[in-house]
């Protein structure tokens, strides 16, 4: 009977199935990278879906609630993944393609054990950039960019608790803690460049995630007095330029309505790819799976 089963994140399958798509799909690759061992029933495991033999559907189960499927659509019958059922959550993030999400999210609807209601949806849109050498970088002689080091950590404590606040969770409080851990794990693990105005932080922009070929870019952020003049473009191109330097490809994702983003993208050379949607799912929410399905069944009628 056809199902969803475990797989090694390291099975040569999952490459194949991943590369030639990566740019929207750098969480699950950077997930894989950063497994030094793997044990069928870990907290967080990969589902594959096959069909002759062939990897046609991955879904991304982690140990934090998150859950990304990819090619979720390629495959339409009744079995329903099984989750873990140890893992409880507060909180659970469905991430991907819409119609992948969607179709996840009616399935999950169907299931009696999933008691999670919608809290939130945010839209994005994938950008990926095609060429091997960085734009034009303005001209800023009052500024000061460069990797980012421990030193930084307070700046980037203070910089990132109103990236998050402004661009991520808008009304929510993350805990200081916690972003302390982040801006660690981002100065230990990813690539960040800084762009400094007289010894002051005025905005970043860093890695969130490394697969296979791809780098992913995120969180780029200016502060407010000192937007409108080109900072982040040339933060950004110097964290490009180190990128390109190693050989690596670059994508990013950005919410539909930063308009202003999405136009710097643009003139930078970025491509437009495909659309990316998150959900977030909670308990006491006023919309259940079913009804974000119905509601949303119009954008999606084609596969049923």
């Amino acid at each position: 009977m056809r199902q969803w089963s475990a797989v090694a994140p390291r099975s040569h399958h999952i490459k194949k199935f991943l590369i030639p798509q990566e740019w929207r799909a750098v969480a699950i690759s950077d997930w894989i990278r950063t497994q030094r061992t793997w044990r069928a029933r870990q907290p967080g495991y990969l589902r594959c879906w096959r069909e002759q033999r062939q990897i046609i559907a991955l879904l991304l189960h982690t140990a934090n609630g998150l859950l990304y499927p990819l090619g979720y659509a390629n495959q339409r019958t009744s079995v329903i993944p099984r989750l873990r059922s140890d893992l409880r959550f507060p909180r659970w993030a469905v991430v991907g393609h819409p119609q992948d999400v969607a179709l996840l999210l009616k399935d999950l609807a169907s299931a009696s054990d999933f008691k999670y209601l919608i809290t939130h949806r945010f839209s994005y849109r994938y950008y990926s950039y095609p060429y091997h050498t960085v734009p034009p970088t303005p001209n800023q002689h009052d500024l000061t960019v460069r990797p980012a080091t421990w030193q930084d950590k307070k700046q980037l404590v203070a910089l990132h608790t109103l990236y998050l606040r402004e661009e991520v969770y808008q009304n929510s409080d993350m805990g200081h803690n916690y972003i302390v851990r982040e801006v660690a794990y981002m100065l230990r693990e990813r690539a960040t460049m800084v762009a400094l105005y007289r010894d002051q932080i005025v905005a970043k922009a860093s890695t969130n995630g490394r697969g296979f070929l791809y780098d992913q870019i995120g969180g780029v952020y200016t502060l407010p007095n000192f937007r409108n003049r080109q900072i982040a473009r040339t933060v950004l191109t110097a964290l490009m330029a180190q990128l390109l330097l190693q050989g690596r490809k670059i994508c990013l994702f950005v919410k539909e309505r930063n308009h202003t983003a999405r136009h710097l993208y643009h003139e930078m050379g970025f491509e437009e790819r495909e659309p990316l949607v998150t959900i977030t799912l909670g308990r006491g929410a006023h919309s259940t799976t079913a009804q974000f399905v119905e509601k949303n069944s119009s954008s999606y009628r084609h596969i049923e």
